[in-house]
């Protein structure tokens, strides 16, 4: 079994964490601006646990999945009842939740004298870091190839 390793700094002046698996590689960086806290990302609270309820229906996450995994071609809501095998009244629930998080655009197509609504994909990469943080925090890596904690503090300030 592979190691799931990383490297993380955690120093005054910000976080870099690495994901080093062969199979899944990513790099990111948090600078700490004029060496404060990271309240600002907690700012939309409510809105992220709206999206993370969400995330946590079945078929939210797999409609999620498959938007961001086709070419960004136009679709209706008959993709989801075919691929998620769901009822249209909940494919266009979860459309329109995807619109709400401005993770889908809506356009009107006139076809055959019948107003069709027609889906693409608005692109938001934050979708991949968002898998690979969450995959982070489920799979914790054991190892870590290089490891400086030398920070001080905490990554959020709850005093007002």
């Amino acid at each position: 079994m592979e190691e799931k390793c990383a490297s993380q700094v955690l120093s005054k002046e910000g976080i870099a964490l690495n994901q080093l698996n062969k199979e899944k590689p990513f790099f990111a960086l948090f600078p700490r601006l004029e060496n404060k806290n990271y309240n600002a990302f907690l700012k939309n609270k409510e809105k992220m646990l709206s999206f993370l309820k969400e995330l946590s229906n079945d078929n939210f996450f797999n409609a999620l999945i498959l938007i961001n995994s086709r070419v960004n071609n136009s679709f209706t809501a008959n993709l989801f009842v075919k691929e998620l095998s769901i009822p249209l009244e909940r494919a266009k629930e979860i459309i329109d939740l995807l619109i709400d998080f401005k993770l889908l655009n809506v356009s009107k197509l006139e076809l055959d004298d019948e107003i069709i609504d027609n889906y693409t994909l608005n692109d938001n990469p934050a979708v991949l870091g968002l898998f690979a943080f969450l995959d982070m925090i489920v799979e914790r890596p054991h190892s870590f190839y290089y490891y400086n904690k030398s920070r001080d503090g905490h990554y959020f300030d709850l005093k007002k």
